[in-house]
């Protein structure tokens, strides 16, 4: 087991000795941690340690730092560990572990390992979600998040929906095509997104499906009717909101827009989304609940009930 951490991540060079600490006193037996301040030099390790199939990489940091390594690591006999060091912490929250270290640590020594499933955008794999519209516009606008972590978020919502404009859309399936003006796409590998939000009522990161949802062009009132709803997956019910499950479509934008992955952005002409079912290996809590096919190794508590 190695533990690679990114310094340049919210807490990740205040945390990373107190993390190592709480494994090592976990019996977790490290072969190496080492800590980053650049992207380039973990990738290279994380890139080594695949090739030498070691048993976990632990990677600390936020989405932005899952996703630089996802394609490293995705199909191979390594399994990813999450150590919760960024702002929003998505795919952290996905699993059950939230910001908290302790709750990482304890996925790792007494949880059970998932097969989860790993969206691509043209390609690109992704952990959790993928967007376009109002989002990118607040991610964008906000400003010191590494300084104060979540307050960042609402004044960047404000000036993100200030920002954004509607634009034409296209969303094939094999079974069904769905054009509208909207103001945001999501596509959704998990069962939440952006925080608290639900990609759909039966959304999650082990059913072989990609959860979309186009949302009309909407006042601010309309919006956070919508929002207020996605708290609990009904906002897929609205009129004003498209949702379809597929495990592959194609996304058409009028205006070209850019794709913001994990959030990262990049940007296509036309974006193709795939799901690889079971495509990457997972350290999740021991009370994660997964298809027991999905297990590569299930939590103590399942093996000896």
């Amino acid at each position: 087991i190695v533990f690679y951490c990114n310094t340049a991540s919210r807490r990740g060079a205040r945390m990373f000795e107190s993390a190592k600490t709480l494994l090592e006193q976990a019996g977790v037996v490290l072969q190496e941690a080492q800590a980053f301040d650049q992207a380039f030099p973990m990738q290279k390790a994380i890139e080594q340690a695949v090739a030498q199939k070691r048993h976990t990489v632990i990677l600390g940091g936020g989405d932005g730092t899952l996703g630089t390594a996802v394609d490293l690591i995705a199909g191979s006999e390594t399994a990813l560990a999450v150590m919760p060091l960024g702002t929003g912490n998505q795919f952290a929250r996905e699993i059950g572990i939230g910001h908290d270290i302790r709750a990482a640590v304890t996925a790792i020594s007494e949880g059970g390992i998932a097969k989860m499933d790993l969206g691509r955008a043209n390609g690109n794999g992704f952990l959790t979600v993928a967007t376009l519209g109002l989002s990118t516009h607040i991610a964008r606008n906000m400003v010191g998040k590494k300084q104060v972590g979540q307050l960042a978020y609402l004044p960047g919502l404000v000036r993100g929906f200030l920002a954004s404009k509607p634009f034409e859309v296209e969303i094939v399936t094999d079974h069904v095509t769905v054009k509208k003006r909207a103001i945001q796409i999501v596509v959704c590998n998990g069962r939440t997104h952006a925080g608290p939000f639900w990609a759909s009522p039966d959304a999650t990161a082990t059913d072989g499906m990609l959860d979309t949802y186009a949302v009309a062009d909407m006042n601010p009132v309309q919006l956070a009717k919508a929002a207020s709803l996605a708290l609990v997956g009904k906002h897929v019910d609205l009129p004003d909101v498209s949702a379809v499950k597929a495990a592959k479509l194609t996304i058409r934008t009028d205006p070209q827009m850019p794709l913001t992955v994990d959030g990262e952005e990049i940007w296509h002409d036309e974006m193709v989304f795939t799901l690889e079912s079971g495509g990457i290996l997972v350290h999740v809590p021991p009370h994660y609940r997964c298809p027991d096919d999905r297990w590569l190794v299930a939590p103590r508590a399942l093996q000896n009930p």
